[in-house]
Parts: C-alpha cells; structure tokens; sequence
C-alpha cells in the first residue's frame, strides 16, 4: 500500500568535504507521513458472508541517514539513504460485521528510504532543495479480530507499506564535525 501526501519531519547532520567538490552529511532524520486508510473485505466460513473493513495505519521513521552531494557552484546534486526503525500505529478500526473488534497496536519494522534531488546554494550556509523520496515502512498484521460470538475470522494485514515523495528542504549548515579548530 502507498500513500500520498504531506510528509513531515526533519534532519539534524554535520557535512563534510570528502573531495574537491564532494561533501558528504551524516545525521538522524524523523520523517511521519500521511495515515495510510487500510479497506478489505473478510469472509466469515461459518456464515460464508463478506463483511467490509476499514482501519488507519500511521507511519513514523527514525533513520541514521547520509547524503552524498556533488558540488558544482551553486547546483548540488544529491542522493541520501537511511536505514533505522519505522512505526505502525494501527487504530480506528470499524466493520459491518456484528460485534467485531480489533485492538489498536503499534509495531515495530525495518525502515529505509533512498532520495534523491538537487540543492541551490545561495550561499555558504542556506540552501534550498527539492527531490525525491522513496520510504519503506514494513508490513502490518494484527492479532486475531474476537467478538462476543465467534472467532473464525483472521488477522487484518497490510503488506509492503511505503510512500513516494517529493521533498522540497530548506537547509542550513552551521559547521562541520570535521572543522581544523585551530585555523
């Protein structure tokens, strides 16, 4: 499933020259998408009747990221990787189904995401960018749905969450961790 959609979050590096023209930033970045707006239908064996569903899931990402740029006046291609932890928070769960209820729950994944774009340097220290972003978030699975009833009816699953963005950032660089402090 994907959504689309504002994207919030931010990063915090420190750059550094690796070549004449090459820099390199390594940082902790937190990203929250859009909820992703989960449907399907389940299929009761005992009365053989579908019955519709619907939930929400909500993203969050906290990556170790780095970001490779190429310096060439004031154009800087990029691209940036980031691996780290991605939340689901599943809630709001509702059903035609009589009395069925699921338990709202947060899970825990492997997360990445992979961009790329250009940054325009108006000078030294501000920067204004925009690119792409792809962000994987894992799958999502829930416990067993009970009612007061039954309890044939399986788990609700959303497989390979992930999102497509553009990002448009604003960046500004107060320093290096690799700064000569005696200069």
């Amino acid at each position: 499933s994907t959504a689309h959609g504002i994207i919030l979050g931010g990063y915090a590096a420190f750059e550094h020259n690796i070549f004449t023209k090459n820099l390199l930033q390594l940082g902790i970045s937190y990203y929250q998408p859009r909820k992703y707006k989960i449907n399907g239908q389940l299929n009761s064996s005992t009365t053989n009747t579908d019955y519709t569903y619907y939930y929400n899931i909500g993203p969050q990402q906290l990556l170790a990221e780095t970001k490779f740029i190429y310096q060439n006046n004031h154009l800087m291609p990029y691209f940036n990787v980031g691996l780290g932890l991605g939340w689901l928070i599943a809630h709001k769960f509702s059903t035609d189904f009589p009395n069925l209820t699921f338990d709202d729950k947060t899970k825990a994944n492997f997360s990445y995401s992979l961009g790329a774009g250009v940054d325009y340097g108006f000078s030294e220290r501000l920067r204004l960018g925009v690119g792409y972003r792809f962000m994987y978030f894992g799958n999502y699975k829930t416990k067993l749905g009970y009612t007061t009833t039954t309890t044939d009816l399986g788990p609700l699953k959303a497989d390979n969450l992930f999102n497509n963005a553009i990002v448009v950032n604003i960046t500004f660089i107060q320093g290096s961790f690799m700064d000569d402090k005696n200069e």
